[in-house]
């Protein structure tokens, strides 16, 4: 399956549930997207790009999910350092307000 760019440390999961569906994800409703994953409405999301173990850990212990698709408009929560990796995908939430 395909994953991100960026590398995730030793013991981060980038495969499974929230697998990037690469193409097929293109146009598709957040709801759609869900069910394709596995994941109920009230579970949130969060994508990261860098390597921030211990805000990944904090998230990850309360529940959150991890979506490796840092590009992907489908998330609650977006971690980034760098404005340009904040912009808002056609479709998509604004990850900066």
């Amino acid at each position: 399956m395909a994953t991100t760019g960026d590398s995730a440390p030793d013991g981060w999961e980038t495969d499974g549930a929230l697998a990037d569906l690469g193409a097929a994800g293109q146009g598709m409703s957040e709801e759609r997207w869900r069910r394709r994953q596995g994941l109920k409405d009230s579970e949130k999301i969060f994508c990261m790009k860098g390597r921030y173990k211990d805000i990944h850990t904090a998230l990850v212990s309360r529940g959150w999910k991890r979506n490796p698709d840092h590009d992907s408009p489908f998330f609650d929560l977006k971690w980034c350092t760098k404005t340009r990796d904040a912009y808002a995908p056609p479709g998509g939430r604004a990850a900066v307000s």
